[in-house]
């Protein structure tokens, strides 16, 4: 009986179409490939909907279990270690295990001969922020103009203008002076002039320099949203703010950038494999797997044997070095040197041949101890004697 209750018990989630969570796995490693411990990895649908949290261990890794990984839906994957660069990842949900090989970049700490003065410090916390900056926010985000109106409003247009400088009633008298005197039941002829479509947004470098004004983002436009351009209101409603990495505003007495248009301008830095195209909504890419870089060989690896004439002391180019264990050979170059790293750890014997010369054989380390090059001499086969 208890076998079939425990049978029973196996049936029943697989006739319910139950399956087990997703799987997230991390490899964190620093520029150098070496393992990142201790890192600290979070997965969010959303901004603030954490749905996994761990720590790699001392190989750099974690693997974090993700409940209810709908296909459509699309999660953060977040990793942070104290000394490093925070790294972002953005996909899909999968109802298999989905891997990523993530290199952390060091914080440079250059010492410069630069002054900070407050002006600056004012300058950077009123044009700028980050993803974290965006995260830490309690408002309800719902796209790149929420940044701007609930928490960086300066981000506008400067802090020495006013975004509601628009929506201020205007006398009669400057707005239709020709209609000064004219009886009260006249009205001024209102403003009929097309939207502006210019906009002051680039995103990933790119001005985005014209736009259509979307209905609905234009609508939106109350309050200090006001101060944008129809067209730029357009386009950051299209940016979710998850998908930002980064926003900074340049003023218009700022031309550290230098570039056309780049005076007044509201730069976007979209997380890697997010990607926004004009009248399209900003949207996450399958990013391809990450090459490994090759790792430099350590400098105990590189051992250099060198193999020269034994009459005339001249380098002796084309010399075959061959592993016997594994058959495995190198050639010698123009100065008779030849490169080691080929051979595995440990000791290996080796056969030198030559057409001309003797056979050598010896044995080579290949240790940190063992760091010194190998010179070699070899001499000419002398003509065999004629029998007498």
């Amino acid at each position: 009986m208890r076998i079939r209750l425990g049978l029973l018990a196996q049936l029943v989630p697989w006739c319910l179409g139950a399956q087990a969570p997703a799987r997230v796995i991390v490899q964190v490693r620093d520029t150098a490939r070496a393992p990142v411990p201790g890192a600290e990895v979070v997965v969010v649908h959303g901004l603030s909907d954490v749905r996994a949290v761990g720590t790699t261990d001392d190989r750099g890794r974690v693997m974090l279990p993700l409940s209810d990984p709908s296909t459509h839906a699309e999660f953060g994957l977040i990793v942070r270690k104290i000394g490093f660069i925070r790294a972002d990842r953005l996909f899909r949900g999968n109802r298999d295990s989905i891997a990523f090989d993530i290199v952390l970049q060091p914080v440079v700490r250059a010492l410069e001969t630069v002054v900070v003065t407050a002006e600056q410090d004012l300058r950077r916390k009123s044009y700028h922020i980050d993803a974290d900056d965006i995260e830490k926010s309690s408002a309800l985000l719902l796209d790149a103009t929420d940044i701007l109106a609930k928490i960086k409003p300066d981000m506008i247009c400067g802090r020495n203008c006013s975004p509601m400088a628009s929506t201020q009633v205007k006398s009669t008298y400057r707005k239709c002076p020709t209609l000064a005197f004219a009886p009260p039941r006249l009205r001024c002829p209102e403003d009929d002039k097309p939207p502006s479509i210019e906009t002051n947004v680039w995103v990933n470098g790119r001005r985005i320099r014209l736009m259509p004004p979307d209905a609905m983002a234009v609508a939106r436009q109350h309050g200090v949203l006001v101060g944008l351009s129809p067209g730029s209101m357009t386009v950051l409603s299209e940016i979710k703010p998850e998908h930002i990495a980064e926003m900074t505003y340049v003023d218009d007495t700022d031309n550290s950038v230098g570039l056309i248009g780049s005076n007044g301008g509201l730069f976007v830095v979209l997380k890697p494999n997010v990607v926004y195209e004009p009248g399209h909504d900003s949207f996450v890419v399958e990013a391809p797997p990450e090459t490994p870089k090759p790792v430099a060989p350590a400098a105990y690896r590189l051992r250099i044997l060198g193999i020269f004439d034994g009459d005339t002391g001249e380098p002796i180019e084309g010399a075959f070095v061959t592993d016997v264990t594994t058959g495995t050979r190198a050639r010698t170059t123009v100065t008779g040197t030849v490169s080691l790293a080929f051979l595995p750890e440990g000791g290996t014997p080796l056969r030198i041949t030559k057409a001309g010369y003797d056979d050598l054989t010896i044995g080579v380390e290949i240790t940190p101890e063992k760091v010194a090059p190998i010179t070699l001499v070899m001499e000419k086969q002398r003509p065999a004697r004629p029998p007498r």
